[in-house]
């Protein structure tokens, strides 16, 4: 049996990220991303940990918190993709950030 090629095209204008059952509620946020100067990331219990990773899983930062909120300096890490874990009470996040 032949089955003919077919082709689909779609505008996606709209997407959600699905979060898994547990973080749902509990809040991390991130920004700027893309970041120049300064990070910042706010959480709804306290920090516990941000820990940066490059691409090649090397460990740029990392640095223990007790706040809610945490002010992180990227002004003098390259350009590029980086992989931010937040560590709080309640929570853990992983998440990618482009620094410019």
């Amino acid at each position: 049996m032949m089955y003919p090629d077919l082709t689909f095209t779609t505008n996606c204008r709209e997407s959600t990220r699905a979060l898994t059952p547990g973080i749902t509620g509990k809040k991390i946020r991130f920004f700027p991303n893309a970041v120049k100067d300064n990070l910042f990331v706010n959480a709804d219990s306290p920090i516990q940990n941000i820990q940066l990773t490059d691409t090649q899983q090397r460990i740029v930062f990392d640095q223990n918190f007790n706040e809610d909120t945490a002010k992180i300096n990227i002004s003098n890490y390259p350009t590029g993709v980086y992989i931010i874990r937040v560590i709080t009470n309640k929570n853990q996040v992983t998440e990618k950030i482009i620094t410019k």
